[in-house]
Parts: C-alpha cells; structure tokens; sequence
C-alpha cells in the first residue's frame, strides 16, 4: 500500500466557487461490469495523542473500538488528523474579497461514514472547528477576535455529542444539531464582523453560505477481467489509523476498508486508496482521487 504524502500545512487553495462547486466532489460508487467511457486507475494546541491513556489501548484492537473506549481522546486524534489535511481543503467564497465561514463538506464525509456512525459526529465538529480556524487565520483576522467563541462552540458541543456516541438521533435532534452549531458559528460570525467595521475593512468580508446543493454523485467501477475484489478507504482514515498506531493496511485494526454493498459505495469525498484482488491471486493497489471526476464516469481497475 502506498503512503500519502501530507502537503506543509497553511499553504491555502482558494477558489471562488457557488455553493454547488466545491473543489473535493462527493460522489457514489457503483461496481459494475464491462462498458460505458472509462478512465484507468493508475497505481500509486491540542493534547497529543500520545497522551491517550494507555490501558485503553491495550484492550481494543481496531479503529473502532479506540473510538468507543475513549471518544475524548480520538476526538483529539481526529482533529490533529484534519489539522495535517487542511492544505488540501478549498477556501470558498462568493467572490475574492469574501470568504464563507464553513463550507459544505462535512467531517464524517472524509471519513466515509453515514449519519448513524458515532464517530461522524466528532468527525463533523472536528472538521468545522479545524476549518473556521484556517478560513479566519488565512483571511487575517486576529486570534483575539475569534478564539474565544470557537472554543467556546468546540467545548460545548464536543460534551454534548460525547454523552450522547450510544444514542442513535432522530432526523429532528440532527435539526437541532446543526441549530446550535449555527447559533454558536453566528456568534464568531458578528465578532468577526464587528473587528472589520472598526477599522478592518482591508480584511475579506467573512459570510455565510447561503446553502449546499446535493453533492453526491454516481462514479462506475469495474475490474478487468471482471470478477476483481475491489476494497477503498478514505486517505483521512489511512492516516488517521497511523495515527491511532494501527497497521492501516491490516482491515483488523483499521476496520474502515469498505468494499460495495450490493455494487454501491455512498459518501465518497477526495482521494482514497484502492486495492483490488483477483481469483488468480493477482493484486493492485494505489491512489483514487475523486476530485476531478464527472458524473456516471467510470474508473477501471486493471490486473497487472
């Protein structure tokens, strides 16, 4: 399997974007046989973790269960996982001299994971805190401004979403989820606000989005010969089991390696990696981005 190379963090991409644009696609795989236009796969200031209690280690195994032993702690190797992607995470806004708070991609779509995982809801205010950091800092508003609130917002949701990994929500506590996360980003929001209006006004305006689009879409895969095992995981995730000081590469430890349930894999966003097998024995293996992709493309995986 090959290693990703994580970019220096804070060299920013940013693009200007509707909210329907967004510079890492979200899409669905379907497995399927020969046929349609192809394109080939080529081959290819927190608490450590260190810090997290060992004796919880010692008794899990898996990815999963790190998360379930103590959420608190991976909470904090999630976040430092993002903080090393934050490179690759576009910059949006309406226009050059504004920026949007918080974009439309969410931290348990990295993770490839649905609503109904636990770990999606600390992967989702991981990635919202990790994100509000870097579009402020880059856009030059001072830590004075709007590190308070956004402490504020991590310290309290994060109890929350912790007293509640077991508890499966209803789509009326997701509303009320995402309710109070809007309130508390509206509060960073107007302190941002108020900085510029007092003498600030060379700083990016800081906005809201005014909404997102659906963001998935169709992506085909097929193996040649046909009958190739096909197996992805999300490039956050490998890392993310580096992280947790898994094997990535063992599906035992690292249990996010997924293949299609019956021919279709939902919630892929950016890049992952690939490993197909065939009945013979033979095996390839590498690095999918999803990013440039188009809808109903389709992406052949060849034996070597």
């Amino acid at each position: 399997m090959p290693h990703s190379h994580l970019p220096t963090p804070k060299r920013i991409l940013v693009t200007v974007s509707s909210a329907a644009a967004l510079g890492l696609a979200a899409a669905c795989l379907v497995v399927v046989g020969a046929g349609a236009q192809t394109r080939t796969a080529s081959n290819s200031n927190v608490r450590s973790p260190r810090d997290a209690p060992t004796a919880a280690r010692r008794r899990v195994k898996s990815s999963s269960q790190l998360v379930s032993a103590d959420p608190r702690a991976q909470y904090l190797v999630i976040k430092r996982t993002f903080e090393q992607f934050i490179d690759e995470i576009a910059i949006e806004g309406p226009d050059l001299n504004q920026y949007y708070i918080i974009n439309c991609i969410s931290g348990r779509e990295y993770l490839g994971v649905s609503d109904k995982d636990p770990i999606g809801r600390l992967a989702d205010l991981a990635y919202h805190v990790v994100y509000i950091e870097n579009v402020l800092e880059f856009a030059g508003y001072p830590k004075s401004v709007w590190r308070a609130p956004l402490l504020e917002l991590e310290k309290q949701e994060l109890a929350f979403r912790l007293g509640r990994m077991r508890y499966k929500y209803s789509v009326a506590e997701y509303d009320l989820e995402e309710e109070r996360i809007y309130v508390a980003r509206k509060k960073i929001l107007r302190a941002v606000i108020k900085h510029r209006a007092g003498g600030a006004t060379r700083l990016p305006k800081i906005v809201e989005q005014d909404g997102c689009g659906a963001g998935e879409f169709v992506i085909k895969i097929r193996t040649v010969p046909a009958g190739g095992r096909v197996n992805i995981i999300p490039v956050f995730f490998y890392e993310l089991c580096k992280a947790q000081r898994l094997n990535p590469d063992d599906s035992a430890q690292c249990d996010r390696w997924r293949e299609p349930v019956e021919g279709v894999v939902t919630e892929v966003v950016g890049d992952y990696f690939y490993r197909v097998s065939w009945p013979d024995g033979a095996r390839r293996s590498g690095r999918l981005s999803f990013t440039k992709l188009q809808p109903d493309q389709t992406v052949t995986f060849r034996k070597p």
